[in-house]
């Protein structure tokens, strides 16, 4: 994966981040500590800004999920298997999950 902004640098440390804060919450914890940790890790819950890139990105994949294609769904597997937090992964598999729901398109007949 190559860094291609400032942002992506920051995204990855703070996935970083927090899987550590959820490792040290596991772990022996003065009351103090615990409630820093815990203040932490909900601030990494918080959701990021939505940039154009990030609507760009939901909207090409909202578009791969309606065109159905047997292309389209592997561009959507592929990235299905991205990082799991990541805001493309998450659309990707969801959009995997509603087409698994979707139901079959009627046979067109020949008249």
């Amino acid at each position: 994966m190559a860094l291609k902004s400032d942002r992506d640098h920051e995204f990855l440390q703070r996935l970083a981040a927090e899987a550590a804060l959820r490792a040290a919450s596991k772990g022996k914890l003065d009351a103090e500590s615990r409630a820093r940790v815990g203040e932490l890790i909900e601030a990494c819950d918080r959701p990021y800004p939505v940039l154009p890139e990030a609507m760009r990105v939901a909207r090409a994949i909202r578009v791969l999920e309606l065109t159905g294609t047997p292309q389209a769904v592997a561009v959507l597997k592929k990235l299905a298997k991205g990082t799991p937090k990541a805001h493309t992964t998450q659309h990707a598999k969801a959009a995997l999950k509603r087409i698994a729901r979707a139901p079959a398109p009627a046979a067109k007949s020949k008249l």
